[in-house]
């Protein structure tokens, strides 16, 4: 969703202003389903309040979401249709949220597959790719106090090893301290504190890995 924003052309400080307002109530409901304990409805509904009932065409810069088809396990890229569309489908946790009906298939979370979507950012054109590692501290995971939790913990800890060999394909990678869970929206604001604290560490590689890109730049004059 923030990326989505982003790439809408929010600006940077509305985007922060948008999410750390954000309450689950804004994203789910509980429904009572073989396929899942929520629906994901709200949160179409809330990225078109936010963002705008946009079309993924109509977005500022290239953007894609990434979903899995329960029935077959492929990955799907979605980059075209309507952006609450996209990322409803690619944010139904298996299990927890209700798959997503779209085009004929049933579509839940894209990081069944893939975490952190390297190649498919160096197919839509991308030269330097930098990558966010998201991933939840072993010890984080240990504290559990919920049904919810314990499965969340789980999923965790399969997507880990995926999370670390997706990492090594990008050219450069930012971890932020996560200390939170992904349903801890009251938190947001630290968590967004910590990912600008992990991002000025980062300035110095990043400087150095796009002088290394650029090459030597030569200065002319008359």
């Amino acid at each position: 969703m923030v990326g989505a924003a982003y790439a809408a052309g929010l600006p940077v400080d509305e985007i922060e202003r948008l999410f750390t307002s954000v309450r689950i109530r804004d994203l789910f409901r509980p429904v009572w389903a073989k396929d899942g304990l929520l629906d994901n409805g709200p949160l179409a509904r809330s990225v078109e309040r936010m963002i705008g009932p946009m079309e993924m065409s109509q977005l500022r810069i290239p953007f894609a979401a990434m979903a899995t088809d329960a029935e077959t396990g492929e990955g799907v890229v979605l980059q075209s249709g309507r952006l609450s569309d996209a990322l409803q489908a690619s944010t139904a946790i298996p299990c927890l949220v209700r798959p997503v009906d779209q085009g004929g298939r049933r579509l839940i979370d894209g990081g069944v597959l893939h975490k952190v979507p390297v190649r498919l950012a160096r197919s839509m054109g991308a030269d330097l790719v930098i990558a966010v590692d998201l991933s939840l501290p072993l010890a984080w995971l240990g504290r559990v106090r919920n049904p919810v939790a314990v499965l969340m913990q789980v999923i965790e800890m399969m997507d880990q090893r995926l999370v670390r060999q997706e990492l090594q394909e990008a050219d450069m990678v930012i971890q932020p301290t996560v200390d939170c869970g992904s349903f801890q929206f009251r938190r947001a604001r630290e968590q967004v504190e910590s990912g600008e604290a992990a991002a000025r560490r980062a300035l110095p590689q990043l400087q150095e890995r796009l002088a290394a890109w650029l090459g030597p730049v030569g200065v002319a004059a008359d």
